[in-house]
């Protein structure tokens, strides 16, 4: 993995920028060249008033809800945050745990004049891809009436859910529906971002991969072989000073499909599907964003790309550990390609790249870097075409 001196080089260097140079001028760059070779380490002015959202569920539609094959029984219908897909989230309590802040579902009650409630859960792993049976709570929600409607839930500014990593690293999000003797006509169910008539259609890389997966009662989890997943979107951050500063973002695709039209302009859709699987051979272009609202507008941003391989993240590195006042943690296994962009009056920035067919079976692992006089990085993100 390159060291953390090739990412101040990349921001020192203006012989480092490769590729469009979106937004940025000459006179922003020598001022950010200023401010670090002059040694500074503090952020910018502002506070955020909020942790950020990852963007799991960026542009990405939902279908048809669903209770997997629960039927009328109690259980979970559980979604798994594939640590092979994504990394670097959640970090600023140590590389080998994820904050969670926040949640974002979207759930139905079959009918709204029986409301019934739900809860939600993290797990890790207590097998290789298995989740552990013991979960942490991170809501316990109050009745869900009607819909299917997206639920929108946050903790109080800079408080977390702290789940550790195990095994593979991946984090499961588990929702628990009651049973309901009712069913179908009665009972909680929860939105699918692909199905009906809307189809997200995922490029080859995806394979047999699978994202969802059940348990009926205290029973074992299976995996559901339905090529879609649950709709799910986290809040990352914990009880840090600078949770505010967290930067979220992850990799989306623009397609040309007529029936996920939320994917048809840039960024693209950032789900499971085709935003972790573009299809070369119809032309989809690869793109990567950054939200960084508590950072506040115009900031550089280092949009780095990291070529080919299966194993798509490094150990992660907490930046804070290396230039004080800096969060989020490097994870890239190299870096290749960088591009220089401004983030909008929000805080936002994102870019595209075209995959020519050529790009058929190779991958690319994203991450972007905010520099303030410092650096913010946001999260990984892995495509395999």
């Amino acid at each position: 993995m390159n060291s953390p001196s090739t990412l101040v080089a990349f921001a020192l260097s203006a012989n480092s920028l490769v590729g469009p140079m979106s937004r940025s001028t000459s006179t922003f760059l020598a001022v950010a060249r200023k401010a670090l070779l002059a040694g500074s380490l503090l952020a910018l002015a502002g506070t955020g008033n909020a942790q950020e959202w990852v963007g799991f569920s960026d542009n990405t539609m939902w279908g048809p809800t669903d209770r997997g094959t629960l039927g009328t029984a109690a259980g979970e219908l559980v979604v798994r945050l594939d640590a092979r897909e994504h990394g670097g989230w959640g970090t600023d309590l140590g590389a080998s745990k994820r904050a969670v802040g926040g949640i974002r579902l979207v759930l139905a009650d079959l009918d709204p004049n029986t409301p019934e409630t739900v809860s939600v859960t993290l797990h890790n792993e207590i097998a290789p891809g298995v989740p552990n049976p013991v979960g942490v709570l991170l809501w316990g929600s109050g009745p869900i009436l009607g819909g299917p409607s997206m639920y929108s839930v946050s903790l109080p500014p800079c408080a977390a859910v702290v789940v550790p990593l195990t095994f593979g690293g991946h984090l499961f999000v588990s929702i628990h529906v009651p049973a309901n003797a009712a069913w179908p006509l009665d009972g909680i169910e929860v939105g699918l971002v692909d199905g009906g008539a809307v189809v997200d259609a995922p490029g080859p890389g995806y394979g047999t991969r699978r994202h969802n997966l059940q348990r009926i009662g205290i029973g074992p989890y299976t995996v559901q072989l339905t090529a879609t997943h649950y709709f799910v979107d986290v809040k990352h951050g914990g009880p840090s000073p600078q949770c505010t500063y967290l930067v979220g973002g992850v990799g989306g695709t623009k397609t040309n499909q007529a029936a996920y039209p939320s994917s048809n302009l840039a960024p693209g859709t950032s789900n499971f599907l085709s935003g972790s699987f573009p299809d070369v051979t119809r032309g989809d272009c690869a793109c990567m964003t950054v939200k960084s609202g508590g950072l506040g507008p115009f900031n550089l941003v280092a949009f780095l790309i990291s070529f080919g391989p299966i194993v798509p993240f490094a150990s992660e590195l907490p930046l804070g550990s290396i230039y004080v006042g800096s969060t989020g943690a490097l994870c890239l296994p190299s870096i290749d390609v960088g591009t220089v962009a401004m983030t909008d009056i929000f805080g936002y920035a994102d870019i595209c790249y075209p995959l020519p067919p050529s790009a058929l079976g190779l991958s690319l692992t994203h991450q972007a870097v905010v520099i303030t006089g410092v650096f913010h990085a946001g999260p990984c993100d892995h495509q395999q075409m």
